[in-house]
């Protein structure tokens, strides 16, 4: 079964009700960029998460959990 891609983080984005065109504008970013970060085509980086984390309300110990992909 193919897992979704970024899931936990877009689960609390629906919670927060932050769309990906906000959140986009949010780290100073387009959405297309801001899209290709939620399909896993390129990694978040510090500085965006950290945005990020802090309107989301994610501790920086589950950082992990919602800005990188597991491989299993």
């Amino acid at each position: 079964m193919a897992r979704r891609k970024f899931k936990k983080l877009k689960d609390r984005m629906f919670e927060k009700e932050l769309t990906q065109e906000t959140a986009a504008k949010m780290i100073g970013r387009s959405p297309t960029y801001f899209s290709h970060r939620m399909n896993g085509r390129e990694p978040f980086n510090f500085a965006e998460a950290a945005i990020l984390s802090e309107v989301l309300e994610i501790p920086r110990t589950e950082w992990a959990d919602y800005f990188t992909e597991a491989t299993a």
